[in-house]
């Protein structure tokens, strides 16, 4: 069972300051297909960190455990308002060896993808 908060585990601030330098920041391929099918842009990492710049403190939604990652949580963000659309997204920072902003999910929210 996913354990789940009702705090954010991250900074958002530095989430910011990380998406806006694209050595700091991963992105999965599900991100970057949405994002090139529905937008067309090229340069998707410019364009999720406008979307992290966004992000508003009150949109925050939860912090939950992955699954897949044993005591790694990450934040989510929900009804962040951004190119005339509701967004999903869901991140978390690591700060092993080099820190790094990872964005797991960026998406519509309530999209199914």
């Amino acid at each position: 069972m996913r354990r789940e908060k009702s705090t954010p585990e991250y900074d958002l601030e530095m989430a910011k300051r990380l998406s806006r330098t694209r050595e700091s920041m991963t992105l999965n391929r599900r991100i970057r297909s949405f994002i090139q099918n529905r937008y067309g842009v090229r340069d998707v990492a410019t364009f999720v960190s406008r979307l992290i710049c966004a992000i508003r403190p009150e949109d925050f939604y939860k912090s939950e455990e992955l699954d897949k990652v044993p005591g790694v949580w990450a934040d989510v963000y929900s009804g962040v308002l951004f190119e005339d659309e509701e967004w999903y997204v869901k991140f978390f920072i690591d700060d092993e060896g080099a820190v790094r902003l990872s964005v797991m999910s960026a998406t519509w929210d309530g999209y199914i993808h």
